[in-house]
């Protein structure tokens, strides 16, 4: 990974007893670069889609986040150690720009997984990123009595000015030893819209990604034993 580019400020917002958000900061030049060695990950038996595109329209503003997860290992299993989340986000300038994107608001009991997040690696993709033409957001961590959430603001500048479309993407990685899950995003400019996205969730009914589902355990199991057999013959 290379070393930053810009330094970026991250405000931490405390609750008393909340964790602070202290990630590794570490800008990318590329995709590539970042998920060389990694693959797609399958996200189907989770019931979810790896790569998935959802708009959001607000009333001066509109645009699009596409996330998409890459593993050690295309599939759940123990040897899943290193994943990361993709985060393409884009502005279409339709007519202002969006302000801020709030990420697991109002979502209920899920929370983000900050104990995952700030063991963490963060950073953006350079070539995925108009960075001659928007600044890094802001990131601040708001613990609140209904959901812990992350908030991405880059303020009146905006993600996608007036009658440009532009991107910024960023990326998270962590062990294979977290949750995935569809949250809410929230975007703002004066007023807010609500999207979905796939997020590093807190959700101790969901088993890790490095734990396989106990039918893919069986398959593995089957396959084992046939090997075994033919071994012996």
């Amino acid at each position: 990974m290379s070393t930053p580019k810009h330094a970026v400020v991250v405000a931490l917002c405390f609750a008393v007893g909340a964790p602070a958000l202290g990630y590794t900061r570490s800008d990318v030049a590329d995709l590539s670069t970042l998920t060389s060695g990694l693959q797609v990950l399958d996200l189907t038996t989770l019931g979810l889609t790896n790569g998935m595109t959802i708009p959001f329209t607000g009333a001066t503003y509109s645009g699009a986040i596409t996330a998409t997860v890459y593993g050690n290992d295309a599939i759940f299993t123990p040897g899943l150690s290193d994943v990361v989340v993709v985060y393409d986000f884009q502005g279409t300038g339709e007519p202002t720009p969006i302000e801020a994107m709030e990420f697991a608001v109002n979502g209920g009991n899920i929370d983000l997984n900050f104990a995952e997040l700030d063991g963490g690696v963060m950073g953006r993709i350079d070539a995925l990123s108009d960075v001659a033409l928007i600044a890094d957001p802001l990131l601040t961590f708001n613990p609140g009595p209904a959901n812990d959430s992350l908030l991405f603001e880059w303020g009146t500048a905006g993600l996608g000015d007036v009658f440009v479309t532009q991107g910024y993407s960023w990326y998270t990685r962590t062990t294979g030893a977290i949750d995935l899950g569809l949250i809410n995003v929230e975007v703002r400019n004066g007023g807010s819209s609500t999207t979905q996205t796939l997020g590093v969730i807190d959700d101790p009914s969901q088993p890790n990604l490095n734990i396989p589902a106990p039918g893919t355990l069986a398959v593995f199991g089957l396959a084992s034993g046939a090997l075994c057999r033919r071994r012996r013959a």
